[in-house]
Parts: C-alpha cells; sequence; structure tokens
C-alpha cells in the first residue's frame, strides 16, 4: 500500500503533542549544529524532516543527530540492526509539463512533486565508528547569559524590526513594524526573555516586505493558529542556533488549537514548518535579505 507522506508525518507530531511533548525542541544534547544531520554528506535536514526526525527521535530515546539511509550505511561499513524501523523524510522534485496558457516560457512548466526517503539514526547502525565531537567541529556552544541576549538583540537588529521594552504584553505590531516586550525585569530568566523575543520576531518575518506571508482562505480560521505555530517552532530554532536552554511558554489553548489545525489538515504542519524554517533563516543569515 502506498504511503500517504503527509498523513504518516503528521500523526507523529500529532502524537506528540497528545503526549505533551512540542516535537520541535531538539530531543538530543545541543551542540554547534543541534539540527538533524546527514552523517555522510554532512548536510543539515531542513523544513518539515526537522520535525519528522525529532519525533522518531524522541519517540524512540535515539541520543544521535546523525542519519544516514540504508545504502549510505553499508557503503561505509554500517550495519542497521534486524527489525529497526526507519524514519520517513521528504523532498520536492519538480517535474516539467506543457503548460499552453501563455504563461511560461517554451510552454513549459515546473511542478514539485512531493517524493520521500528513509532513514535511520546512528543509534540504529552498528559498525560505524563514530568521530569525536572535536574531529566534526561540535564542541557545546557556552555562552553566558549576557553574550546571549546580546546576540538574540543583534540578531533582531539586523532584520530591522525595533524592540521597545514596556509593559506586560509581548506582542508584534504590523501596522507598526515594530516588536513590544515586557520590561526585562518581568521575565522569570533571560532564557525565557530570549525566548520571546525570538517569538516576535519570527511573527515580524510576516511582514510584506520581509517574507511576505499569507496562509489565505483556504486554512481560513485556521490561519492565526498556524501562524502562532510558525512563531513557536522559528523561537525554537533560534534558540536552537543560540545555544539557548527551553522554548517560549505557549499557553494551552494554541496547543489544542494546532491540534486541531493537523487534525483538518494534514499538509497544514508542512506549510508551517515550510514557514518557519524560512523565518529562522531570514533571522539567522542576513545575507538572505
Amino acid at each position: 500500500m502506498k504511503t500517504d507522506i503527509h498523513q504518516e508525518i503528521t500523526n507523529s507530531i500529532i502524537e506528540q503533542l497528545e503526549n505533551g511533548v512540542k516535537p520541535w525542541v531538539c530531543p538530543w544534547k545541543e551542540s554547534s549544529n543541534p539540527f538533524p544531520i546527514n552523517f555522510q554528506t554532512k548536510a543539515n535536514y531542513t523544513g518539515i524532516n526537522i520535525l519528522s526526525l525529532y519525533c522518531s527521535a524522541i519517540r524512540n530515546n535515539y541520543t544521535s543527530p546523525y542519519w544516514l539511509t540504508f545504502n549510505q550505511a553499508r557503503k561505509i561499513g554500517g550495519h542497521v540492526r534486524r527489525d529497526e524501523k526507519s524514519t520517513l523524510g521528504v523532498f520536492y522534485k519538480n517535474i516539467t509539463v506543457e503548460d499552453n496558457s501563455g504563461n511560461y516560457e517554451n510552454n513549459e512548466k515546473n511542478i514539485p512533486i512531493l517524493n520521500s526517503f528513509r532513514v535511520f539514526n546512528l543509534d540504529q547502525i552498528d559498525g560505524i565508528e563514530l568521530p569525536t565531537d572535536e574531529e566534526l567541529n561540535e564542541n557545546p556552544i557556552n555562552f553566558d547569559e549576557d553574550e546571549l541576549f546580546n546576540r538574540a538583540e543583534s540578531l533582531v537588529k539586523n532584520i530591522g524590526v525595533p524592540v521597545l521594552y514596556k509593559g506586560d504584553k509581548a506582542f508584534y505590531s504590523p501596522s507598526r513594524d515594530e516588536i513590544t516586550m515586557p520590561e526585562k525585569n518581568r521575565f522569570n530568566n533571560t532564557f525565557d526573555l530570549i525566548s520571546t523575543l525570538g517569538h516576535e520576531a519570527g511573527h515580524s518575518t510576516g511582514a510584506k516586505k520581509r517574507l511576505n506571508r499569507e496562509f489565505g482562505k483556504r486554512f481560513g480560521d485556521n490561519a492565526y493558529a498556524l501562524e502562532e505555530l510558525v512563531a513557536e517552532i522559528s523561537s525554537v530554532l533560534i534558540n536552537s542556533h543560540l545555544g539557548v536552554e527551553g522554548v517560549h511558554v505557549d499557553h494551552v489553548s494554541y496547543i489544542n488549537d494546532w491540534l486541531d489545525v493537523m487534525k483538518a489538515d494534514k499538509t497544514a504542519i508542512f506549510s508551517a514548518s515550510k514557514h518557519a524554517f524560512a523565518a529562522y533563516e531570514y533571522i539567522t543569515n542576513p545575507q538572505t535579505h
């Protein structure tokens, strides 16, 4: 039976949320690169693949951030242990089709088609000698709280969004294009402050002059919940980039809203993760804008 890619990954994320676990939080000991990595190519997985691999790691208690396909493991002398189950990942491949609408050169247009692949965590594989953290340049990040906060503020400054510290509410104002944050002494700790700043910065990337993020009529009343999910995931990715422990604290009603959206539309989390990763890259990589 053909795998329903959208449904399988969405179900795994729903399962974690219903268990009280946010599956976009790095499940292993974070280092200078907290994202899932292909062990052979050393390339980071992106978008929905981050969540899919995190979910699998959480469910199975994997401790390694490294993954390989069955053939990649075999090629470098590894052996996937008997009865180990793979984890689903996705990629898009363009196909060219004829289009006579006059909108495309040579009457051809490219359509992205969703494809899948299967990978195994290194915890499932024998016969591969792991390099040390030093050899992989994966030494844990170690910054003091003031330095972490200064780095977070610098990231937000680079995207051109003013930040005002006043009152007791955190929000991004699209009309004024500015972030309002509670006064710093209202936060329990610096990590909560940074997480909240990252969340609101995530919202700010949706402005028309930045990523122009709109979910449109397709998601209707669920558009607000999806935007909150984008900001939540992008905040966690920013935290990982900075080496910050902890996540933005969302009200339980948000989680219920996210569950409702995912159960109603199996592609919703794909859209949210795509936009969240784009927001993360926009904030952490000034060269993208």
